[in-house]
């Protein structure tokens, strides 16, 4: 199972561009946010893993929670994670076969 996420890829440094741009409309505080972030969980703007990016979007998403309240933060989730997709179909696709094998046994 490690064998296959080491081998999978993603355009972190578009992800975080993207979702950037989208949250910055929003609440100009999220560019220091995301920063934050990312410092905090010691990841990097350009090598950031798919897993990574999912403990990151939560992390994102409760430090939103200040600056956009629950809904608007639910919201930003949902964006990052259409986002996450976009820039790593391959592992939304592993997750999905994973997930159908298992609720075949």
């Amino acid at each position: 199972m490690i064998f296959w996420r080491a081998k999978l890829n993603m355009d972190s440094e578009g992800f975080i561009s993207t979702i950037e741009s989208h949250l910055v409309t929003l609440a100009p505080i999220t560019r220091f946010i995301i920063k934050k972030q990312l410092n905090d969980l010691n990841l990097n703007r350009s090598s950031m893993t798919p897993d990574q990016a999912i403990i990151f979007i939560d992390k994102m998403t409760q430090a939103l929670i200040l600056c956009l309240g629950n809904d608007g933060s639910q919201l930003a989730r949902k964006m990052m994670l259409k986002e996450l997709r976009t820039f790593a179909p391959d592992y939304f696709e592993k997750k999905i076969n994973a997930l159908g094998s298992a609720s075949t046994v």
